[in-house]
């Protein structure tokens, strides 16, 4: 068994290619007063909740008092309102004395940072109960709740390959890592992407015109182990890659990159 240090082996591969400000406040609209209006941009960043606590709170209780008044009418099952009236009372009580110096502890921060992400989740629990097809255009602006797309994007096909680079080399085994020439520092798959990678084992120094790939393996994480067999001792293998998304279609090919076998 014998190890060759990364830097001794040829490589060819791709080449590397090179807060939320929040306008929302209490100014609301002469129909209703109490409804806050966030940008789309803002909804579909932090969803129906605005990230300002003062805010938030005034969220809360325009849509606390909404769907109370609405309780048959959206079909909210009752223990998720009664778990809502609970959150509230206690929000109503420590909310108050987290805003306000001489009474602020951290105790009374901590609690109201725990009722605030209860609040959230009971909320967001009742909103995705709710039919859709009963929410009317004041529901969906009052609770800040956006309509669900009927329209499909399709996984996008990849511009670029990825790129590939020798992990280790030891005897009967390559590690090889991939990365996405778009961000090479990163160890995550572009979304919607795996890779297609295609083996082919010959004599060294093959023209690439020569080889002809038949093996491929699917990768979806950014390491990747081939292993080999004796009789594949001093032999090269060669290796091109591409990315390929969910529909199956696979983006443009690797440069071939190629190693010796121990």
């Amino acid at each position: 068994q014998w190890i060759i240090s990364k830097r001794s082996i040829p490589v060819h591969h791709s080449v590397r290619l090179c807060r939320e400000t929040l306008k929302a406040g209490s100014k609301g609209t002469n129909k209703d007063p109490g409804i806050l209006k966030l940008n789309s941009k803002q909804m579909k960043a932090r969803g129906p909740f605005p990230t300002i606590d003062t805010v938030f709170n005034t969220y809360v209780k325009t849509a606390w008092k909404y769907l109370q008044d609405h309780e048959t009418r959206l079909q909210i099952p009752e223990d998720s309102l009664m778990e809502l009236n609970d959150n509230m009372g206690q929000w109503n009580e420590y909310f108050p004395k987290s805003q306000d110096a001489n009474l602020r502890t951290a105790t009374i921060t901590g609690e109201k940072n725990n009722l605030l992400k209860a609040l959230k989740e009971v909320l967001r629990k009742i909103y995705a109960d709710m039919p859709q097809r009963v929410l009317t255009t004041e529901d969906r602006n009052t609770l800040h709740i956006t309509e669900r797309s009927t329209q499909r994007t399709p996984a996008p096909v990849a511009k670029l390959a990825p790129g590939i680079e020798m992990r280790s080399w030891v005897h009967l085994l390559h590690t090889l890592s991939f990365f996405n020439p778009i961000e090479p520092s990163s160890r995550q798959m572009p979304e919607y992407q795996s890779i297609y990678l295609e083996i082919f084992v010959g004599p060294p120094n093959m023209a690439a015109e020569d080889i002809e790939f038949t093996k491929g393996i699917m990768i979806t994480r950014f390491i990747a182990r081939i292993p080999f067999v004796a009789a594949d001792v001093n032999k090269t293998a060669y290796y091109r890659a591409r990315y390929q998304n969910t529909r199956g279609v696979q983006g443009p090919p690797s440069y071939i990159f190629r190693a010796a076998i121990a």
